[in-house]
């Protein structure tokens, strides 16, 4: 009985965790720079969303180039539809919290033939793809942008936000080095939610 307990334990502990995602590991983790200077930093996150920080909380990025671990810098990148939670629905107006948002509203595009999509409740919606500057997009057929959130599986009508990209700062981490207080400390990546 007690076995079975445990395992019962276990198995819920494991599906909770993998719901979840098994956080990174808080001990530290000893490596070399490509010039030898031996450095520590930890892990932070899970698995879906994970980054690296120094000990005192800076975030770092490896340089792919040169092979260094180097202090992020921030970087606003083109903005990114984000979903607002309000779900689409196939012959409706937009509710008039979006309406009264003159940046939502678009010249939509009938260059590209409509595709159909449809909703997680069986519902189908029409959308559109729009392009402006080397960007892409879905719009209903009235023109408002409209992302997929990804927990919920619905189209929703979305907002544009500046997406927050972290790039490496050509300053190599040393365990000497003091950084600016104005650096990205304690930053995730923009792509975990």
């Amino acid at each position: 009985m007690k076995h079975c307990l445990l395992a019962m334990v276990f198995l819920a502990w494991l599906g909770v965790s993998s719901a979840w995602g098994v956080q990174a590991s808080p001990f530290p983790i000893e490596t070399s720079q490509p010039d030898g200077t031996k450095i520590e930093f930890f892990r932070k996150g899970d698995e879906k969303c994970n980054w690296v920080e120094t000990p005192d909380g800076y975030t770092l990025i490896k340089n792919e180039k040169t092979g260094y671990w180097e202090y992020a810098e921030e970087k606003t990148d083109l903005p990114g539809l984000f979903p607002m939670g309000i779900t689409v629905k196939a012959g409706e107006e937009p509710p008039v919290q979006i309406l009264e948002k003159e940046n939502f509203l678009k010249t939509p595009s009938f260059e590209v033939a409509p595709e159909i999509a449809e909703q997680p409740d069986g519902t189908k919606i029409i959308l559109l793809w729009q392009e402006k500057n080397g960007l892409r997009w879905r719009t209903t057929r009235k023109g408002f942008p409209v992302v997929q959130n990804h927990q919920t599986g619905y189209w929703e009508y979305a907002t544009w936000k500046p997406v927050i990209a972290l790039i490496p700062s050509g300053i190599i981490y040393n365990p000497q080095t003091t950084p600016p207080e104005s650096w990205a400390k304690h930053k995730k990546p923009s792509n975990c939610h």
